[in-house]
């Protein structure tokens, strides 16, 4: 975790005087010396601080929010415009992150918060989580789902009752505060790095800012209408990774077949193994995460697998996984991903039955559960010219692996590319989303986004395929078993305990 000193980055302010911002202002007067800690482990010095910007930039009257900004100062000389790093979510922090260091090495970075995930106001409700643990069956069941949009429609009146105003954060916002803060630190031009939802962003700030960017990379590429997660796409990878794995020898040696597999678990799961419950929902829900990167797709395949023999193990464990998080994980602003995803929400469609077609592997089990909260949400003022694909002249690059289950590469390929006048996409084979990218390869990645963004080259020539790996580094099914050995264990030491108390106390007794 990053250490921080001599500077607030989280202020306690809700609303205060509006900031006039001007072209090449460089009011950064509060920003102080800070500590920071790279993903090597190094602790670098950067400047952290406050930034006020507008609720609303088309109103400013409307007052005003604080935001925490981190600038991370280049090593070496500043040779290039700054990077802006946009990170995933929505619902996370685009603070609390510890970047690689090339990122900082000849130009600066700049990591500025979002709106209603970080700074004075976050979108927290509490009181959802009992929501997300379902009707303690299925957390995908009719009920679940009801209580789970009943649990929304709770969290809109609690933020709504301190007073925010749920239409002012969401994308549109965050993609002023960009405009704001590169205004405030003095940046002509800048580059984004972009991720996942954040390449949405970056998508759309380039539509309305163009004039504002140097060039944009994004990687795991999320077009406008891909906050729900289309159970056809999720098919078809499921296909593309079972003609992988008839290419793997450990993979077909454990099924014939790794999509009807994955079909058959999910459409028959058991209830309970060795009398822990498995709510095949929540199984479902986290597998369809874990499938986002290679590591924990082969722990998922792991799983399905011993369970189509008779081994539910893993399930249990990742169900058991499920509640621990909801219960005992840090907080999340809940209310941010709802602001944001739910962009994408239409009206018109039945969530609860497309997200579920009967004849589907696993259907989409996030979208079932999120969407049908969808009409609790206030409606957004977003235009609806942002809800679709535009033309674009920035010059971006898109990048995004094969198997990516969170943003595949059709997405981007099909709806998007058409529409970048100066774009380029780059095909991944066998990786999967953004932290497949990033680390399976490190100097490859370092070398393709970096030159592109300093020179405009697209340079993959440090990239070499290396074919998905079925057999996982670590396993639910073996861990579950190894828990369970060791309870047991316990179970067996506290009763033999118990007997030699007894007899102690037994042969301790006065002889009448």
């Amino acid at each position: 975790m990053k250490r921080i000193s001599r500077c607030v980055l989280i202020a306690c302010l809700l609303l205060g005087s509006v900031l006039a911002v001007s072209e090449g202002s460089t009011d950064t007067s509060n920003f102080e010396p800070c500590q920071w800690l790279t993903k090597s482990g190094i602790e670098v010095t950067a400047s952290c601080g406050d930034v006020t910007v507008p609720l609303d930039a088309d109103t400013p009257d409307r007052g005003s929010l604080i935001l925490p900004v981190v600038k991370l100062l280049a090593q070496n000389e500043a040779r290039y415009d700054p990077i802006f790093l946009l990170k995933g979510g929505p619902g996370a922090s685009n603070i609390g992150q510890s970047p690689l260091d090339w990122m900082f090495r000849d130009q600066d970075l700049v990591m500025m918060g979002y709106r209603g995930a970080d700074g004075g106001i976050q979108l927290q409700c509490p009181d959802i989580n009992e929501a997300q643990l379902g009707d303690g069956s299925d957390l995908l069941s009719e009920q679940s789902k009801r209580k789970f949009s009943e649990g929304v429609k709770r969290c809109v009146a609690q933020l709504q009752d301190q007073g925010i105003q749920l239409n002012l954060y969401t994308i549109m916002q965050v993609m002023d505060d960009i405009e704001n803060i590169r205004r405030i630190l003095g940046y002509k031009k800048i580059n984004l790095l972009s991720e996942s939802y954040g390449t949405r962003v970056a998508l759309l700030y380039g539509w309305k800012y163009p004039n504002s960017i140097n060039r944009s990379v994004m990687i795991g590429v999320n077009p406008p209408g891909h906050f729900v997660w289309e159970p056809r796409l999720i098919d078809k990878q499921f296909h593309y990774m079972a003609q992988l794995c008839r290419q793997d020898d450990y993979c077909s040696n454990r099924t014939h077949d790794l999509a009807a597999t994955m079909k058959r678990v999910s459409h028959d799961m058991p209830s309970s193994w060795l009398g822990w419950p498995i709510d095949s929902g929540m199984v479902k829900f986290i597998g369809i995460n874990m499938l986002h990167n290679r590591g924990s797709a082969a722990m998922l395949y792991d799983s399905f697998f011993a369970a189509d023999k008779g081994d539910a193990s893993g399930l249990a464990l990742i169900s058991l996984l499920y509640r621990l998080q909801i219960r005992f994980g840090d907080p999340q602003p809940i209310g941010d991903l709802f602001s944001k995803g739910f962009i994408d929400y239409e009206e018109t469609r039945d969530y609860s039955l497309e997200m579920n077609p009967p004849d589907s592997i696993m259907g989409s089990p996030m979208s079932e559960l999120l969407m049908v909260a969808g009409p609790q949400w206030p409606a957004s003022d977003i235009p609806a010219e942002y809800r679709s694909v535009q033309m674009s002249e920035v010059h971006t690059l898109m990048i995004n692996g094969s198997i990516d289950f969170s943003t595949p590469i059709e997405n981007a390929r099909d709806e998007l590319l058409g529409s970048l006048v100066n774009g380029h996409l780059v095909e991944l084979k066998e990786l999967g989303h953004v932290s497949d990218v990033y680390y399976n390869q490190p100097d490859a990645a370092e070398r393709l986004v970096l030159r592109f963004l300093h020179e405009g080259i697209v340079d993959q020539s440090k990239f070499h395929h290396t074919p998905f790996d079925f057999k996982p580094e670590n396993s639910f099914v073996l861990m579950m078993k190894i828990g369970m050995l060791a309870i047991g264990f316990l179970v067996l030491l506290f009763v033999l305990l118990l007997v030699w108390g007894i007899r102690r106390m037994r042969s301790s007794r006065p002889v009448q």
